[in-house]
């Protein structure tokens, strides 16, 4: 049993959006979720005073957590509303012209043409697909015969779109792999790299050693190729 609420708080002279959580546990926790939201899980009976000043009291914690988020933004692939973009890992020039829908991707730059401005990158994922579709088409054959090798004989379903928090999802009992389109703008070795670990979750379910030792077989620098994934 659990219930749900919402309110905002300020913290740090910055505004935050709290999702709160009150369930059946012993202690009060909080996540910063994003640049404006946080998530505050607590024991049933607790009440709204104290777990604002639970939050307030926490303000140098947050403020940690703000530069570490930041941090891991400056250093990362994903595009940004920047003037930039990356594509495999490479950086190119990034226009965006309020036109209609048209993707151009060369050498240098990445020139991207959609009617309405807040859901271009919806647009931009959906017509990368070929592209991540192609580099999978190099790698998968490879996996397909260490899944035969060990006994599995379907072939898997591949499918992509745009995810916020996962890279990649296995359907097992679907057949099915789903990746992140986001991984366009990551080097090639990290598309390869979550293939492989979905491809594995056929064999085994979970995090198990069984299933980090298939995985470790495929890719034996999986940890280093990870620390991209940030």
């Amino acid at each position: 049993m659990q219930y749900k609420s919402s309110f905002e708080i300020s913290v740090n002279q910055k505004l935050y959006k709290v999702e709160l959580i009150r369930k059946k546990k012993k202690n009060i926790s909080l996540k910063l979720v994003d640049e404006n939201n946080l998530k505050v899980s607590c024991p049933l009976f607790t009440s709204d005073n104290y777990i604002k000043a639970f939050i307030v009291k926490q303000s140098q914690w947050l403020a940690k957590q703000e530069k570490k988020r930041q941090t891991r933004l400056e250093n990362s692939y994903l595009y940004q509303d920047q003037d930039y973009i990356y594509i495999f890992g490479e950086k190119k020039k990034f226009t965006y012209i309020q036109a209609k829908a048209k993707l151009i991707i060369n050498e240098e730059e990445v020139i991207l043409s959609y009617p309405k401005k807040e859901e271009r990158m919806k647009y931009f994922y959906r017509k990368i697909i070929p592209l991540l579709a192609e580099k999978v088409e190099l790698y998968l054959p490879k996996y397909l015969s260490f899944l035969k090798e060990n006994n599995y004989l379907a072939i898997p379903e591949i499918k992509y779109s745009y995810m916020k928090s996962r890279w990649g999802v296995c359907y097992g009992k679907r057949n099915l792999i789903r990746l992140n389109s986001a991984l366009i703008h990551y080097p090639p070795q990290c598309l390869d790299q979550v293939l492989a670990h979905e491809c594995v979750h056929f064999l085994v379910f979970n995090h198990s050693k069984q299933f980090y030792y298939y995985l470790s077989y495929l890719q034996p620098n999986y940890k280093e190729i990870k620390k991209l994934l940030h």
